[in-house]
C-alpha cells in the first residue's frame, strides 16, 4: 500500500446519496496496519469493501470477499463516515460475527493480556461487555465458543484457565479470600468487581457438596471470632474496614463469623447480644438515627 494511497483523501457517501463526507484515510489505515497479518488481510477487504459498497451497492461478491451481509454494509458505511473510528463502527455494526469477528475478539483479549499480565475481566473495558454478549448470543457457536471462558481459552490457549467447580474451585476460592483479608483486613463482598462470578457460583450450588451453600460458609468456615475484648476489637477493625471499601454496612450473612461470635455469646460483656448492637459499637452511637458510621 502505497503512502500516496494511505493519504489519499476519499469522498464517502452516507445513506443519502446527496450528502457527502470527506475524511483523511490514513486514520482507518493506522488501524489496520497495527493488527497482526492474518487480522490485516480481513481488513485490508474489509477497507476495500467499504468502496465496493459506496460504488457498486450490495452484491453477492462483496458477501463472498467479507462474510458480512448487507446490513453490516449499511450501518458500517454510515457510522464510519461520521466517526472515523474503524473498530467501534466495525463493533456496532454487528461485525463481531464469523472468522473475521473471533479473530478481531482475540486479538484484543490477546493485547490485553501482553499488556496488563493478566486474562480480562468481562466487565472490564468497553469492548469486553460486548464480546461476552455474542459469545451468549451464538454469534461463534460454530467455533464452540458459547461462553466468555470458551472465548477466553481460545484467544489465550497458554494461559490456564483454573476451574471454579469441584473441590479444585473451591480451594482457589478459599486462597482468593484468604489473600483478600490479609491484603485488606476485612471480608470481601460479593458485590465487589472480581467477586461476582463467585457470588453466581453460591447461588448455582457449585460446593454444596462440601457443605459451602452460602456466603456466609464459606466466610465462617475460614474465619474464626475470638472471644474476649481483643476478637471483639478485630470485629469492629473489620466491620470499618468493609465500610470504607464498599460504603455501607454490611448484612450478616457476610460476617457469618462475627454473627457466630455473638450467637456463642463472646462479647456479652460489652453489650454485644445481637447484629445490630455491634454495628453501633464498631460505627457509632449515631447509627440508630443516620445510619452514617463514624459521625
Amino acid at each position: 500500500m502505497s503512502n500516496d494511497l494511505i493519504f489519499q483523501e476519499i469522498e464517502v457517501f452516507q445513506l443519502s446519496p446527496k450528502i457527502r463526507k470527506s475524511w483523511n484515510d490514513y486514520v482507518i489505515w493506522k488501524v489496520i496496519y497495527s493488527y497482526p497479518k492474518p487480522l490485516r488481510v480481513k481488513f485490508e477487504d474489509l477497507r476495500e469493501g467499504i468502496d465496493i459498497y459506496i460504488n457498486e451497492g450490495y452484491s453477492k461478491a462483496l458477501f463472498a470477499k467479507c462474510h458480512l451481509n448487507e446490513v453490516f454494509w449499511k450501518s458500517f458505511s454510515y457510522l464510519l463516515s461520521k466517526n472515523q473510528n474503524l473498530e467501534l463502527s466495525f463493533r456496532k455494526s454487528g461485525g463481531l460475527q464469523g472468522d473475521i469477528g473471533l479473530e478481531w475478539c482475540q486479538h484484543k483479549i490477546q493485547s490485553y493480556y501482553r499488556k496488563y499480565h493478566k486474562r480480562p475481566h468481562f466487565l472490564k473495558n468497553s469492548i469486553f461487555p460486548a464480546m461476552r454478549y455474542v459469545c451468549l448470543k451464538g454469534n461463534f457457536s460454530k467455533y464452540g465458543i458459547n461462553i466468555w471462558s470458551d472465548l477466553l481459552c481460545s484467544s489465550l490457549p497458554d494461559v490456564q484457565i483454573r476451574p471454579i467447580k469441584g473441590i479444585a474451585g473451591l480451594e482457589r476460592i478459599r486462597e482468593i479470600f484468604k489473600n483478600y483479608y490479609q491484603k485488606k483486613g476485612t471480608v470481601p463482598s460479593p458485590a465487589l468487581l472480581g467477586f461476582t462470578i463467585i457470588s453466581k457460583a453460591f447461588r448455582k450450588g457449585y460446593w454444596k457438596e462440601y457443605d459451602i451453600s452460602l456466603w456466609g460458609d464459606l466466610i465462617s468456615d475460614l474465619f474464626q471470632p475470638t472471644e474476649g475484648y481483643e476478637g471483639l476489637q478485630q470485629a469492629k477493625r473489620e466491620l470499618q474496614l468493609y465500610y470504607e471499601e464498599n460504603k455501607q454496612t454490611p448484612a450478616p450473612n457476610y460476617f457469618a463469623h462475627t454473627n457466630l461470635g455473638i450467637k456463642k455469646e463472646y462479647w456479652v460483656d460489652f453489650g454485644i447480644h445481637k447484629w445490630y448492637d455491634i454495628l453501633r459499637y464498631a460505627y457509632g452511637s449515631s447509627y440508630r438515627t443516620t445510619h452514617a458510621p463514624f459521625s
